[in-house]
């Protein structure tokens, strides 16, 4: 093979590469606008298909709930228990137990070990329970307790002077202060004229 010919082959073969690479070029923008072109549009979502075998947790109906609620229990009497001691630990009430003891219709609220008794719902003990009757002091309105009226007016202590009596010596032994004798005697200006002037059998007024 000579130099021309394998130059000739060398030529023909970039020139065909060079023709390949145009046409895949121009195949490629031809579908170029196709795409952007459905790219535009809005494309649907498909919701994936549900599967039966997932349960979402719903909640109860309310008949089932008030089904719960209604549900009553058992309970089995031991030594030492009460119905009040009953209702103090199951209900936060022990006055519940009149309601329970009707409840289970029992005459008597002694309990015997062993014995068997319902505890309903609490809210079907309060319905029933009965409301303690008035009695005539709380049926009226208390009326509110008025305070003893403060005595405004007190009455003055008196004396009556004896013979050799004199207004220190009053003081003294009545009031526990010889210094207060002037005080007897300004409150007995309208029959003594001075200190000295007490005759026995004269009433005088003493302070406090």
């Amino acid at each position: 093979m000579t130099q021309e010919t394998k130059s000739a082959l060398l030529i023909g073969f970039i020139f065909i590469m060079i023709i390949l690479v145009v046409v895949v070029d121009g195949f490629d923008a031809g579908r170029t606008p196709a795409l952007n072109e459905g790219s535009t549009g809005d494309i649907p979502i498909v919701p994936p298909a549900e599967d039966d075998s997932f349960q979402r947790s719903q909640p109860p109906a309310s008949g089932q709930i008030e089904t719960a609620q209604a549900q009553v229990e058992r309970y089995e009497v031991k030594r030492g228990d009460t119905l009040s001691g009953i209702c103090a630990e199951y209900y936060g009430d022990a006055g519940l137990f009149p309601a329970l003891q009707e409840a289970n219709g029992l005459t008597s609220p002694d309990l015997v070990p062993g014995q068997t008794i319902s505890l309903p719902p609490r809210a079907a003990l309060t319905s029933n329970r009965p409301e303690a009757a008035q009695s005539p002091q709380t049926a009226q309105p208390s009326q509110p307790e008025q305070p003893a009226p403060t005595e405004t007016v007190r009455k003055n202590r008196t004396y009556t002077v004896q013979k050799g009596d004199m207004l220190e010596r009053i003081a003294r032994r009545e009031l526990g202060d010889g210094r207060r004798a002037n005080e007897i005697f300004e409150m007995n200006r309208d029959q003594l004229s001075s200190p000295d002037d007490i005759q026995p059998g004269m009433v005088l007024q003493l302070p406090e």
